[in-house]
């Protein structure tokens, strides 16, 4: 299900972060990396 989803944004223009599991994930939150959610045409 996650690589479907991973795909699909990307094909849609959008830049995706992956984590293997959820230490992985909060790592990535907690690092400070800008974390925008909009359209890639916006």
């Amino acid at each position: 299900m996650r690589s479907t989803v991973v795909k699909l944004l990307s094909d849609l223009g959008y830049r995706v972060l992956k984590a293997k599991d959820a230490q992985s994930a909060l790592a990535i939150v907690e690092s400070g990396v800008p974390m925008i959610y909009s359209s890639p045409t916006s």
